[in-house]
This record gives C-alpha cells, structure tokens and sequence, in this order.
C-alpha cells in the first residue's frame, strides 16, 4: 500500500501528540560502490523512501509499536516502540551479504544523531524512487 503521510494510519495527524521517528545512513566511506545502493526502506509495509548517503527521512508516527525495515537479502526488520513526543534515530549501515549487500537498522541515540544530521537534506516523499 503506497499512501501519504495524512492518509496512512500508521502516521499521526497532530504532530503534538505523535512521536518522531527519523531513518539515516551516514556519509562515511562505503567502499567503491556503496554510495550508490540505496535500498528501500518500509514504514510499517509503506514504503517511505531509500537509505540514500547525507539524507534523512522524517517521520510523525503514532506512538505505539512500528516496523522499520530495508529490502535486503536476509531479514532486517527493527521494531521500535516510541512512547508520545519520543524521537527515535534510525542508522541505516551496510552489513556483509554472500549475494548482495545487506543492511543493519540500529538504533542511535537521538541527541548523537541529532548533531550528526542537523544540517542534512530531508528526502522528499514525493520524489523518492519508488520500488
């Protein structure tokens, strides 16, 4: 189900009363090729966006339990439960795969993450590709 953020149940209409969550993937050094993977990530099976390098995707949710996930060769499903008003951060980070490559959700602390991503572009739904 591909929906905007207004239309989707998972998302909070007020943003008073939801919780953050934020999905990142750092702009370190990656390897040759890494930098231009960018795999998929889902919100709760809505797909939101790619983990794309100096990038953030931001995201008002209902508090309450939530799946974060990325396509990937093996499974890499993280569920988060945010509790009202909470900002959790989300590292999008390449892990080893035997075909392709995987990735790893951890989740970081928000006040780290919040330095770290301060000034990055926030990815726009709209123009994210879709899968």
């Amino acid at each position: 189900m591909l929906c905007v953020s207004l239309t989707c149940p998972a998302f909070a209409r007020n943003a008073t009363t939801g919780s953050t969550l934020i999905l990142y993937r750092g702009k370190g050094y990656e390897g040759i090729i890494n930098p231009f993977v960018r795999p998929w990530a889902y919100l709760d099976d809505t797909f939101i966006g790619s983990c794309h390098k100096g990038t953030k995707i931001t995201r008002v949710v209902v508090p309450g339990p939530h799946v974060i996930r990325t396509q990937s060769e093996s499974s890499n499903a993280l569920t988060v439960t945010p509790a009202p008003g909470e900002t959790i951060c989300i590292r999008c980070t390449i892990a080893p795969g035997i075909i392709e490559l995987n990735w790893r959700l951890t989740i970081d602390d928000p006040a780290q993450c919040q330095r770290i991503i301060a000034n990055w572009r926030e990815q726009d739904p709209e123009s994210a590709p879709k899968p």
